[in-house]
């Protein structure tokens, strides 16, 4: 505002402030002296009724006026891209404000940036653990660049009703959760998302993730390890994650890595989506890698492979055939190859079941249309072909959408000329 704050002001503001539920502030950078005056002059809470707030852009000067937007019925509350600098006493005074005012909170977003670790990461560490011991009620609880430590996520695994968790952060320290001989599983967790070290990926998938884990996300892009440390953690899920139902890994450059490092996934059979992107890794995948995952996922209702170059025309394609043929509750394909013009005559099997290919950034040929519209149509007749907003051929595939429509048709009418 560009004058002081008058009692006017303040009847207009209290007549919507108690309808206000959820607030967004894409921008917090207000004048300080608007919210030191705003502050002084009204004592009580600024949205009383508030239930949700979000705010980005938060910076170390702006934070503590967010007590303000604090009251005590609060139940979700989003902070993204708070910068620090090189202390952390502006985040640790952020969040004792937050755990004192908003004692019912489901759902915590936390998101720092900072370009190096920042001091008084200790007096964090406690405030943190204060915090989660009176949180019992946290469902969901997202926790980006935070420098974490140990302690923190023992607590975390303590937390009786949490279904969410996401970590990720390289300030996380790879020490030990809890003692190597115990195990506190988080037994109502269902979603996992990690960004964190191998390493320290692999702890908390073997001492605070259920048996009954439903969703695992992972993304090691932008960490530098070894093929070993990828085995073990392929390992771990393996053994630790039998009821795993979804799968999403991200590999970076590894050098040496190969699909054998990830093969132990193989016996986690009850995956229903599995979802792995190489863009950014020289891993190989072959026919036989493809082959073993349709034969060992049969329940799989989606599988999608990134990869930085395209599959060649009959890996793709004998692929294709087995994932029609051992996996029939299969309705989603997401798949980078190089399509022929002659492709090869399609095996026995066919599924009804897959309605969408995503070929990403697939290159295709007008003259090629026809015969890859025969084979996609023999394998996977109701299937819709989708592509990347960037490919380049994109006009070309939706010409060949509208012939597998067209043999859809007459599919139909030989079926339909059969049964009378």
């Amino acid at each position: 505002m560009s004058r002081d704050l008058e009692p006017s002001d303040w009847h207009r503001f209290d007549r919507y402030a108690p309808l206000v539920i959820h607030l967004t502030i894409p921008d917090f950078c207000p004048a300080e002296e608007t919210l030191r005056a705003m502050i002084i002059y009204r004592q009580s809470q600024l949205l009383p009724s508030l239930c949700s707030l979000s705010i980005r852009h938060l910076s170390p000067n702006t934070s503590p006026f967010v007590v303000a937007f604090l009251p005590s019925n609060l139940t979700t509350i989003s902070i993204s891209r708070f910068a620090i600098e090189n202390d952390a006493t502006p985040l640790t005074n952020l969040l004792n404000n937050i755990f004192q005012n908003c004692t019912s909170l489901k759902g915590i977003l936390l998101d720092v940036q900072s370009r190096a670790l920042p001091t008084h990461t200790d007096q964090l560490a406690q405030t943190i653990d204060r915090s989660l011991k009176a949180m019992r009620a946290v469902e969901s609880l997202q926790i980006r660049g935070v420098p974490l430590l140990g302690g923190n996520l023992r607590n975390i695994a303590g937390l009786p009703n949490l279904k969410t968790l996401s970590l990720a952060g390289r300030w996380i320290t790879p020490t030990p959760i809890v003692d190597p001989s115990q195990h506190t599983k988080i037994i109502s967790l269902s979603q996992l998302v990690l960004a964190v070290q191998p390493r320290l990926s692999v702890q908390i998938i073997y001492h605070i993730s259920p048996p009954t884990l439903h969703r695992l996300i992972v993304n090691f892009i932008g960490y530098i390890f070894l093929p070993v440390e990828l085995e073990h953690f392929a390992q771990t899920i393996a053994s630790e994650l039998q009821q795993l139902e979804v799968l999403d890994i991200s590999i970076p450059h590894i050098s040496g890595s190969r699909w054998s490092d990830l093969s132990p996934l193989l016996s986690c059979q009850q995956l229903t989506e599995f979802s792995l992107d190489l863009r950014t890794s020289e891993m190989e995948l072959d026919g036989e890698s493809l082959a073993d995952m349709a034969k060992s996922w049969s329940q799989l209702r989606a599988i999608r492979i990134r990869t930085p170059r395209p599959f060649p025309a009959l890996v793709a394609y004998r692929a294709l055939e087995r994932m029609a043929q051992y996996c029939s509750a299969l309705h989603t394909i997401q798949l980078h190859f190089q399509p022929s013009s002659f492709p090869p005559k399609p095996i026995l099997h066919w599924s009804d079941s897959i309605s969408t290919l995503d070929v990403t950034s697939s290159y295709i040929r007008s003259s090629q249309v026809r015969a890859v519209a025969r084979y996609i149509s023999g394998v996977m007749p109701m299937a819709v072909v989708v592509v990347d907003k960037s490919n380049s051929s994109r006009k070309i595939w939706g010409a060949l959408n509208h012939t597998l429509a067209l043999l859809r048709e007459i599919r139909m009418e030989e079926r339909a000329r059969m049964a009378s």
